[in-house]
Parts: structure tokens; sequence; C-alpha cells
């Protein structure tokens, strides 16, 4: 999904989304944005009918108090009303204003109107992920990439809602740097108490391949009966490009990506 963003009474143009897969070609196809906290409110685009690459192209305004730009959020939902009477959600996107560049409005200005240097593109959350999944717990990461020295830091800071055994008394994190399918450096935090809210508190600092289309991030929890045990894999959370992540471990990487030196916090959920 391609979004121009621009920070002036918040314009936005919803323009296209793209690859949809064929089971989504339905009679008609559309678009609502919203302004969180209050989806309630929304305006809608122009139907789309029977295509895997929607093009809407349409402009959308709305007024926010300046002072409080930075605590709402972009919604953009893509809904399927073609098989039911009533609308379908396909997926969402969700966008944080305090992100969108306080002169973008007069960069736009400075271009003869031109948004291109305002697009954002993000993969489309599926409805069904919208509420993580919490039954393994989730973990607390923070992701930096220093492109000049092409180093990317991680730092896994605690988990919560971690199930422990009876005799399972340490927990640990191992973190892997993966290139495709092969695992480039991997490293382990110190071993802690094992208890619901485990607390971690490290970082590593990896040095990538050039590409990093290929790079990713595996982080798994284990819980153990001693720190020489194997261990029980509690859950993982794989953080990386579109060809290895999506929803919020996509839009972690993302973030890291386009903006090199900040620290990026994200607490992601574990899975099987």
């Amino acid at each position: 999904m391609r979004i121009p963003l621009m920070r002036s009474r918040l314009c936005s143009s919803c323009v296209n989304y793209e690859n949809f897969s064929s089971v989504f070609i339905t009679d008609c196809m559309t678009s609502r944005l919203s302004v969180l906290p209050d989806e309630r409110r929304y305006l809608q685009t122009k139907q789309k009918k029977k295509t895997c690459n929607p093009v809407f192209d349409e402009h959308f305004g709305f007024h926010i108090p300046l002072r409080c730009v930075s605590e709402r959020s972009l919604r953009v939902s893509v809904f399927d009303g073609g098989r039911h009477k009533r609308q379908a959600a396909i997926g969402h996107v969700i966008y944080p204003l305090a992100q969108v560049p306080a002169d973008s409005a007069a960069a736009v200005a400075a271009s003869n109107g031109s948004t291109t240097n305002n697009i954002i593109v993000r993969d489309l959350s599926r409805e069904d992920e919208s509420v993580p999944n919490n039954d393994l717990g989730e973990i607390l990461v923070s992701l930096t990439f220093n492109d000049n020295l092409h180093r990317l830091s991680i730092t896994v800071f605690q988990a919560k809602g971690i199930k422990v055994n009876d005799g399972e008394v340490v927990s640990w994190v191992k973190v892997s740097l993966m290139n495709q399918r092969r695992a480039v450096k991997t490293k382990k935090t110190t071993v802690v108490a094992a208890c619901e809210e485990p607390q971690y508190n490290e970082s590593f600092h990896f040095r990538p391949p050039p590409a990093l289309e290929g790079v990713h991030l595996t982080l798994q929890l284990y819980v153990a009966s001693s720190s020489n045990s194997k261990g029980r894999l509690v859950g993982r959370v794989i953080i990386g490009s579109f060809m290895f992540a999506r929803g919020r471990a996509l839009n972690h990487w993302n973030e890291v990506l386009s903006t090199p030196k900040e620290p990026i916090q994200f607490w992601h959920s574990l899975t099987e």
C-alpha cells in the first residue's frame, strides 16, 4: 500500500495497493481512512472492481489541532464488498502521525505540489492479526541500524506473559542474524531466573551482509531446569524484510531502516 502524507490539516492521498492474492478479485474493493482514536468517523474511497492492484488516487483531509497531531494515528482499512451484502475487512495499516515530518507541507509547496517524497509504503496487516495472540507471551525489543558503520544493534529488554512449568528455573533469549536460511551469527543473553516477566536488558551488535533484502533476525526464548540443559523453546519472533516477516515485525524492520541511528522499540508476540 502506498500513501502520500502531508502535515497540513493532515492531507492524505490514498494512491494504490499492490499484489493482492487472486482470492481478493471481487466485484468491488474500497478503503476507509480514519484518525485514531476516533475510528467511528471515517472517509471512504470510491469502489474499484475486479483487480488485484487497485489504484485510487483520491485525496482526503482531516482537521486536527496541531498540539494533538503527535497523539493521533492514521488507520487505512481495505474492504471487500463483492461477495456479501456487508463489507468484509481484508486488512489495515496504522501509521502514527508523529512520524510525519513537520515541514512536509512546505516541502510539497516547494516541489510544486508533488508528494513523491512523502509517500509511505506498508504491508497490510490481516484483520485476524490485529489482536495479537499472546498465549505464548511477548518480548520487548529495540533495533537500531547504523548506516555509516553498516551495523545492526538489538537490545532485548524483557518478556511478559511467559508460562513457566514446574522445575523450569532459568530463562534466556537466543538472537540469530540470518541471511536467507543461513545463520550468520548467533548470540545469547545472560541466563536469568525463569518467571512470568523475565528481565534481560542486554544488547548485541551485528554486521549484516551488504544486501539487506535477505537479512532477518530470529529471537528464540527458552526456559530450562538448569543453564546446562537444552531447554524448552517457548516461542520465537522473526524481524526482517517482506520475504520473512509480516505485520508488526515487518513494520519494525522498515522503520529501523528508514530512520538510521534511531532506536525503534516494539513489543512482539511470540509464535511457535
